[in-house]
Parts: C-alpha cells; sequence; structure tokens
C-alpha cells in the first residue's frame, strides 16, 4: 500500500486500504463527498487529499465499517 513517509495515504488508495482491514469499504466519490464534509479528518498538500494511516478507524466509524474477524475453522 502506497503510503508516504509520514503516514499519509492518498485519498483514493484509502478505500483499498480499508478493505484490507475491514473487507469492505466506501467509493471514492462517498470518501470523497466525506472528507469535502469533514466527516473524517483529512490533510491537504498540493490539492491532494490525504488521510492519516492512524485516522483509519475514524473513517472506517463513518461509514459503519467494523474489522473483519478470521473464519473459524
Amino acid at each position: 500500500m502506497e503510503t508516504s513517509i509520514d503516514g499519509l495515504i492518498p485519498l483514493p488508495r484509502t478505500s483499498l486500504k480499508l478493505r484490507e482491514i475491514y473487507g469492505t469499504a466506501p467509493g471514492y466519490q462517498s470518501l470523497w463527498a466525506g472528507a469535502v464534509k469533514g466527516t473524517f479528518p483529512t490533510t491537504q498538500r498540493g490539492g491532494r487529499l490525504f488521510v492519516a494511516a492512524t485516522d483509519l478507524p475514524v473513517v472506517a466509524r463513518a461509514f459503519g465499517l467494523t474489522e473483519k474477524t478470521p473464519p473459524v475453522a
């Protein structure tokens, strides 16, 4: 997963990271709308939006996601 040195995930990659952790994720348009509305914290650099890796649980809660549990054998 592409993250910058300071732990920021580009908004377009946030959905992929959420899917990795939670098994499902909102699409980019929903993430973008949430970012613009201030539903979760973002950082803007050079016109691009980023989510701090440490804020992924906040983003997940905003969309009602819960961590996937491994299947029971």
